[in-house]
């Protein structure tokens, strides 16, 4: 298994903005890219790309009728000015997991399948990037994919209260997305930034949770080129 890592920052008090601005493809080097794309690039080593994301559940307070939650997920590939109208994907959190059971919808799966969601859509490795920085404020999928999930795994998908681990689908999907890239020369690091820094990617969720129609099985998104 691919040891996934955390993102460091030189300071704490660097973000997003500090770190990553938005470019266009125009040289050789990105010759399988059509000439419009735009992505967040590291400003000091342009192989290295950052996409926030985030995901959102309604009603989960209710515990009572978990059958109304509605979820949604979201990421921001591209930066102003051109999200939201290219920039942002947001869908409905489905209903089943990849093993095609259904599970109750919450904030912790909306996250976890935001994530993958990134990795299926775009075949990253192939844009010149060799460092892709996943931006969320869910400590539950950073904590979980950079220190737990080994532990897990060693224990049987077991807690250290010897329960089972939830999500463990979407957890081994994760996995399986970033071991890929991995065998192809990419990694996948994860950093937790504050909420206030995720605004396009949390408005996008909440947004699909509300409006989008149910969806009961699980597809995976595909971007082509964008």
């Amino acid at each position: 298994m691919y040891e996934t890592r955390g993102f460091e920052p030189p300071s704490p008090t660097s973000t997003p903005h500090d770190l990553f601005t938005h470019t266009a493809y125009e040289d050789d080097r990105y010759d399988l890219c059509h000439e419009t794309a735009h992505r967040f690039v590291r400003r000091t080593d342009d192989r290295e790309r950052l996409v926030y994301l985030d995901g959102s559940c309604l009603d989960q307070t209710d515990r009572a009728n978990v059958s109304t939650r509605r979820a949604g997920c979201a990421f921001v590939f591209k930066p102003e000015p051109y999200s939201p109208q290219e920039g942002i994907v947001g869908f409905r959190l489905e209903a089943e997991g990849p093993t095609g059971r259904a599970y109750p919808q919450t904030s912790n799966r909306a996250e976890l399948r935001a994530a993958i969601a990134v990795l299926q859509y775009l075949p990253w490795n192939e844009e010149g990037c060799d460092t892709l920085v996943l931006a969320t404020d869910s400590e539950y999928v950073v904590l979980g994919i950079t220190q737990r999930i080994a532990v897990w795994m060693e224990r049987g998908w077991t807690t250290s209260a010897r329960t089972a681990v939830k999500n463990r689908d979407l957890w081994e999907c994760l996995l399986a997305e970033v071991n890929k890239f991995a065998s192809r020369g990419m990694e996948v690091v994860f950093w937790r930034i504050p909420r206030e820094w995720n605004t396009e990617a949390d408005a996008a969720a909440r947004q699909a949770a509300s409006t989008h129609p149910f969806v009961s099985e699980l597809a995976e998104l595909n971007g082509g080129w964008v």
